[in-house]
């Protein structure tokens, strides 16, 4: 791993572009400084599709990328079972300029979390990377015509990164089939990440859901998201007992335990490149850099998984990276959703039919007073609780 910050951006940047050129793919992650803009902002069963969207939308409005997490893995030429994974962890924080003043949010709870996780605020704030939106960068240029192509390059910061990724996804790779040309993009439960990415390096998010997936889908045209496909391929490999918890934390636990890298033959080994070798001794979770590395990792072992699942270990042999994309076909731009009317979002074609739970309308024999609160702590936060009418003492919970 490598911290990236303002002192070391520049000279770090053409190792950067060359580590995402040469890969065969990226996987990425944000740490952001906040969640829910107001507690009625909290994710529902009761959501649409469009109310969920409206949320997110505040959310990337609110909040920012604190940390950025990129991992570009390239599959070793010497050895088809191994990868080398280069790791870099930029601290991120915005800069004013001019009549330009990002204004932003912290959530409290976030901020505990961050501080539980060792985040370093002080590298945020005095040695943050800078950027600019493709929209904030036409404001410079409009509100000072004397600035010239390299002093506005210069302001760009991280954003240049984003757009060597953007260009880089679009290109091929000799490792991708026919049918999927287009470099993919790697993490879990990206949902956040793929819109504050969106709202800090192109524009604000657009007004409506399907222009926020067409918009998405057409900066990255090939997404996996390991929360998705984890869920999807759970039944499928039960007996592996390596995906019965979800979290990136339990599934890099358990897929880079002894049972996990000895249960198929030929596992994905990763090692990690030069001067990114924290990552070999020390688990960080929760770190940008490190949680990018650990959906990589997470992707590689259960493509692996799947590709074995029939194979006899007497016909056993190493595995091309192009055929585990192969396998990723049916799992490709679906976006895991959590708590919603919806498993995964579909960045290309229609969603899945909504899952709506049967309703549980609760109410007191006596009608004496039942409150939100006390309902919501009597059955322990597994439903979400909603009132159903004004008539004291009753309210609905969906299963």
């Amino acid at each position: 791993m490598v911290d990236v910050v303002c002192d070391n951006f520049t000279a770090l940047l053409p190792r950067i572009e060359q580590c995402i050129r040469e890969c065969d793919f990226v996987a990425v992650d944000t740490e952001f400084t906040g969640l829910h803009a107001t507690s009625e902002d909290e994710v529902s069963l009761f959501d649409t599709m469009e109310q969920r969207y409206g949320k997110l939308k505040k959310f990337a409005e609110k909040f920012i990328i604190c940390q950025l997490g990129l991992a570009m893995f390239t599959n070793d030429a010497k050895s088809t079972y191994k990868y080398v994974a280069h790791s870099f962890n930029f601290y991120v924080c915005p800069r004013p300029k001019g009549n330009m003043d990002v204004r932003f949010s912290f959530q409290a709870s976030n901020v505990d979390f961050l501080c539980d996780h060792n985040f370093n605020f002080n590298k945020m704030f005095y040695e943050g990377v800078h950027y600019l939106s493709s929209r904030q960068e036409k404001l410079v240029r409009a509100e000072d015509e004397s600035l010239d192509d390299k002093e506005v390059e210069e302001m760009l910061g991280l954003t240049k990164v984003f757009r060597i990724l953007e260009r880089a996804g679009k290109l091929h790779t000799m490792s991708c089939p026919p049918n999927l040309l287009e470099k993919p993009l790697v993490g879990h439960n990206m949902l956040c990440d793929l819109a504050l990415i969106y709202q800090s390096f192109c524009q604000p998010l657009p007004e409506t859901y399907e222009e926020f997936k067409a918009e998405i889908h057409q900066i990255f045209p090939v997404i996996i998201d390991t929360k998705h496909l984890c869920f999807a391929v759970q039944k499928r490999l039960s007996q592996t007992k390596l995906l019965e918890f979800t979290s990136l934390t339990d599934l890099c636990g358990a897929l880079g335990s002894q049972r996990g890298t000895f249960y198929a033959l030929f596992s994905p080994e990763v090692s990690h490149g030069e001067q990114c070798h924290r990552y070999s001794g020390e688990r960080v979770f929760h770190e940008a850099g490190f949680d990018a590395y650990c959906a990589g990792f997470v992707f590689l072992r259960v493509a692996h998984l799947l590709a074995m699942k029939n194979v006899k270990s007497t016909e056993a042999q190493a595995i091309h990276l192009r055929r585990y994309f192969k396998l990723m076909e049916p799992f490709i731009n679906r976006i895991n959703l959590i708590r919603g009317p919806i498993h995964y979002i579909d960045l290309v074609a229609r969603d899945p039919p909504l899952i709506r739970s049967p309703w549980l309308v609760v109410s007191t024999p006596d009608r004496s007073q039942l409150t939100l609160q006390l309902l919501q702590k009597e059955l322990n936060c597994v439903m979400d609780v909603r009132q159903l009418t004004p008539i004291l003492g009753r309210h609905c919970c969906q299963l």
